[in-house]
């Protein structure tokens, strides 16, 4: 959608594989892309993944936030590493992107900033079991709130997606699990998963 707007866009995605798919399925179509990996729980990396951005097209308009994960069970029966993982991807991951990228979303101005939040942080589903996902996405919500608000006068916009459920691989986060947070678990996704909206959809409601 941000390709089909005319921008030049940046694939940035833990799974390097499917980061250089995408932007080879976007170069293909005639768009400017180029991928690069990113682990949202380490500094560096992200660094690393702003500077590739400046170097491959010389500044940063907009940084979307999308990177999440979704441990299933209940809220009372959640680890410690469960609520470790979950944070340092969906909340702190967040954090980091805003504080590597704000430099230059500073020096671009206007720019603006997207973060992906959930409905489940704003009225969570109490029987889904994804009470410490549903917690981590309020906190987005709370984070993007505030830091629009901070950013206002630099001219940098912030916004907060909550959309309901999207047909994603969201239910397959846990294969993404560092082995020192807990034993990878298998998740069935519920039958209204299926019935999602389409990403790309998604997509052109941010644009």
């Amino acid at each position: 959608a941000f390709a089909d707007a005319g921008m030049r866009v940046v694939v940035a995605d833990v799974d390097a594989a499917g980061a250089a798919s995408v932007a080879a399925e976007l170069a293909a179509a005639g768009h400017e892309a180029v991928s690069h990996r990113v682990d949202v729980t380490d500094p560096g990396s992200i660094a690393a993944l702003a500077q590739a951005a400046v170097d491959a097209f010389g500044a940063v308009h907009l940084l979307a936030n999308n990177a999440g994960v979704m441990p299933v069970g209940p809220l009372i029966e959640a680890s410690e590493h469960d609520w470790t993982w979950t944070f340092d991807v969906n909340v702190r991951g967040v954090v980091r992107c805003v504080q590597a990228f704000l430099p230059h979303l500073s020096a671009s101005a206007p720019a603006h900033i997207v973060n992906t939040a959930s409905m489940a942080g704003l009225a969570p589903r109490v029987t889904a079991n994804l009470g410490v996902y549903s917690t981590s996405k309020a906190a987005v919500v709370v984070y993007s709130e505030v830091l629009r608000a901070e950013l206002a006068a630099a001219a940098i916009g912030v916004s907060v997606l909550c959309p309901g459920p999207v047909t994603t691989r969201i239910w397959e986060s846990e294969r993404n699990r560092p082995a020192h947070l807990g034993e990878t678990r298998s998740v069935s996704a519920p039958e209204r998963a299926s019935t999602g909206l389409d990403p790309l959809e998604v997509g052109r409601m941010v644009v």
